[in-house]
């Protein structure tokens, strides 16, 4: 993965087309694209997650397909935890879509 200040760097600059490596779970690394940044509050906490989509894209007939990753901020910097909460994924791929006025595959 790319060093985590550059992690955050690509996240949170609006202009930054830059993509993202991140290790699967077979340690292979997959590239994503940035799609958006959305806080999200639970539970009175105000968390941030990114929503990334594979380049290229992963199995045929996916090309439009986003997931959604929670940012996480320790000693080391920020990590990207891949989102498994269905309510949080779907909170996010909402406000993405109220923000952007784009649906996209969920």
């Amino acid at each position: 993965m790319k060093e985590n200040k550059e992690l955050t760097d690509i996240l949170f600059d609006k202009d930054s087309r830059e993509h993202i490596v991140i290790p699967d779970d077979y340690g292979d690394e997959v590239e994503f694209e940035k799609v958006a940044v959305i806080p999200i509050v639970k539970d009175g906490v105000r968390r941030i997650y990114a929503l990334l989509r594979p380049m290229p894209p992963i199995g045929k007939g996916n090309e439009e397909n986003v997931y959604v990753f929670r940012v996480e901020t320790t000693e080391k910097g920020a990590e990207l935890i891949f989102e498994t909460d269905k309510k949080i994924m779907a909170e996010a791929f909402d406000k993405y879509e109220v923000m952007s006025g784009k649906r996209i595959k969920r």
